[in-house]
């Protein structure tokens, strides 16, 4: 949310500025681990990244599906433990997508929005 601040002093000055407060909807769990998942931007214009911390080093899978439900692009991570994967976007339309990432047989989903 936007917040607007005003801090009166002692001898009377006043300074004003404006807090913009982002709660993060672009962050999951894969299911049955402590692995986080988050995409950021979001929306994204050109591409996007998603940041993954987990507990123990596995491989990934990360899918980006149209709404439909239909893959557009399938990428398989190294084994890590925590990494950030960079996914280009620029040639998609503008609209919603989901990226799921998958770690064995659990699999997390997030909403991506694509603006033009």
């Amino acid at each position: 949310g936007k917040y607007w601040l005003t801090v009166t002093d002692a001898n009377g000055c006043v300074a004003s500025d404006t807090i913009v407060v982002y709660w993060p909807d672009n962050v999951g769990t894969i299911p049955g681990t402590n692995t986080t998942i988050t995409l950021f931007p979001n929306p994204a214009r050109t591409e996007v990244y998603v940041k993954i911390e987990g507990e123990v080093a596995q491989k990934y899978v990360l899918e980006l599906l149209s709404t439909q439900g239909l893959i557009l692009s399938r990428v398989e991570t190294e084994t890590a433990m925590q990494l950030t994967h960079k996914v280009p976007v620029n040639d998609l339309s503008a609209g919603v997508y989901f990226l799921r990432v998958r770690a064995g047989n659990a699999a997390a989903v997030l909403k991506l929005i694509v603006n033009k």
